[in-house]
């Protein structure tokens, strides 16, 4: 599981290189968490823009996916959201399951961050797997155990983590996440 989430964190500091941004930390303030994370009733955070190129702004990454959607792909309950706080238009959330453990790991890099040069870089590895059906571009990584999903000029790394969970379990949830997801950005 820690080799899943130094994904994160690398994505997380390519983002900020790329971008000219700052990692986003949590820190007193930085970081929120309450008893239904990203809620259970769906939220659109970002309006759908015309032509590809510009949806809404996304204000809270633990509104891209709520803590009911993720309970019922991966059948794992008491979900909650940490969110940190967007900092140069990145940020992330960790969904956490009732008994502490990781079920999902969301990166999100907004337009000027440099989202289209990070997807440049991901969907051209050796090993990245299209994914056809989402409402966006996207690619599965079997090395990471991660799905990158690319619209409107936003990027959101997907990293579902329930235990021994193999890669075409991971896919398969992360697959039907970016479609939800996608509906968002």
């Amino acid at each position: 599981m820690r080799h899943n989430l130094r994904w994160i964190v690398l994505v997380a500091t390519v983002v900020a290189a790329c971008g000219g941004g700052t990692t986003p930390t949590a820190g007193p303030g930085g970081a929120t968490a309450g008893p239904g994370g990203g809620g259970t009733t769906p939220a659109p955070v970002a309006t759908q823009g015309g032509g590809g190129g510009g949806g809404g702004a996304v204000s809270k990454v633990c509104d891209l996916i709520t803590a009911g959607e993720i309970e019922s792909i991966m059948s794992v309950t008491g979900v909650t959201g940490q969110e940190t706080a967007l900092v140069s238009e990145s940020g992330a959330c960790l969904y956490l399951t009732g008994d502490g453990g990781i079920a999902v790991a969301l990166s999100y890099t907004g337009g000027a961050a440099g989202a289209s040069s990070v997807w440049e870089v991901w969907k051209t590895q050796a090993d990245a797997v299209a994914i056809d059906g989402t409402g966006g571009e996207a690619v599965f990584l079997p090395s990471a155990e991660t799905t990158f999903l690319f619209k409107n000029g936003k990027l959101v790394g997907i990293q579902a983590g329930a235990g021994n969970a193999g890669a075409d379990q991971r896919k398969a949830w992360e697959t039907e996440m970016a479609k939800k997801i996608a509906g968002r950005l």
